[in-house]
């Protein structure tokens, strides 16, 4: 069994959901580049990145999202908004 630690992203934020609605998110205030190197320190070795933002359409994330692939030292598996291979 592989354990996926995960970051999901709102407004170059981490956060969790509330009940699962993306109107009532809980802000983490941590770093999300370190975070995910802090996973793979910890000795994960894949991570999950959720961008609700991408969800509506936005690409606000889209640097902050290949910064945390480029940082994180471990393969992504990626989740929201892909529409595009480009955007892939």
């Amino acid at each position: 069994m592989i354990v996926y630690p995960m970051i999901e992203l709102q407004h170059g934020r981490c956060v969790s959901l509330n009940r699962g609605r993306i109107e009532d998110p809980m802000i983490w205030h941590v770093d999300p580049i370190e975070t995910a190197r802090d996973y793979a320190s910890a000795g994960a070795e894949w991570m999950h990145l959720t961008d609700f933002d991408a969800i509506d359409g936005s690409d606000e994330n889209s640097e902050l999202v290949e910064n945390i692939i480029r940082g994180a030292g471990i393969p992504l598996q990626l989740g929201g908004g892909f529409r595009t291979a480009a955007s892939v």
